[in-house]
């Protein structure tokens, strides 16, 4: 059986669904905690659907389930090393400062590390995706992008892209001088 897989170095794990591979080979307990991650994710949702039971760490390790976030809430999939994040950076920083009254509460999830999740000093709260688990749940395909979330379900499609991300938001970019 180990030589079907290919498998050189134990431990080694292949999620196997319904007859068909449904993953790449996982050497080590990491990349495995990470294939047994991905297959109890729940569904994918759309527009419209009840927010689903997922729990992912705040920066301070603190387990947060996205179905218990109360009311009126931007959920932004963001990863430090994405140069179209850091193009939206100091333009969501200063909607964190001064947003609308009637702004949704922002939720950071990225998919960096804990250090580089905490290099962009962002007010609001960081839960750490480093599986991108909710990026598949919610479908939001790339960073940035985020969706906007009411009284416990998906309100909006994903927005996806820098200028989506501050529509989304209520907010424009702010006019930068261009490098000559």
């Amino acid at each position: 059986m180990a030589r079907a897989y290919l498998v050189e170095a134990t431990p080694s794990a292949v999620l196997v669904k319904n007859g068909s591979i449904e993953s790449l080979l996982a050497v080590g307990l990491d990349a495995i905690r990470g294939v047994v991650a991905q297959a109890t994710l729940p569904p994918p949702v759309n527009q419209g659907d009840r927010v689903p039971s997922l729990r992912l760490p705040d920066l301070a390790g603190k387990m947060v389930d996205l179905a218990q976030l109360e009311s009126r809430i931007l959920m932004l999939f963001w990863n430090t090393s994405c140069g179209f994040c850091q193009r939206v950076l100091e333009d969501l920083k200063r909607w964190e400062r001064n947003p609308p009254p009637d702004a949704p509460k922002l939720i950071i999830i990225s998919s960096s590390s804990l250090e580089d999740s905490r290099k962009p000093g962002f007010r609001s709260r960081v839960l750490l995706d480093p599986n991108s688990a909710a990026s598949q749940v919610f479908n939001s395909g790339g960073t940035p992008s985020a969706i906007l979330i009411e009284d416990g379900r998906v309100a909006s499609g994903v927005a996806a892209g820098a200028q989506a991300v501050l529509a989304l938001v209520g907010t424009t970019p702010v006019e930068r001088a261009q490098p000559v």
